[in-house]
């Protein structure tokens, strides 16, 4: 079972800046969602939707580096 992140850490999350999708600029949404949703900011390709532990450890340990 995935590790239960809280609205705060959601909110941190959000925050961060730089990440990517598919290596191009994205940002994180969706703090009040059971999923946090990661979208391109160019607007190409929708959405993402990813386990917020997901987006944690995507961001702690990959750089922050999201793949579809």
């Amino acid at each position: 079972m995935a590790k239960r992140i809280d609205t705060d850490r959601r909110r941190e999350l959000v925050s961060v800046r730089g990440v990517t999708l598919d290596g191009k600029p994205a940002a994180i949404g969706g703090v009040r969602q059971e999923f946090a949703g990661v979208a391109r900011l160019d607007g190409q390709g929708g959405t993402v939707e990813f386990a917020w532990s997901t987006v944690e450890h995507v961001i702690v340990n990959c750089g922050g580096e999201f793949k579809s």
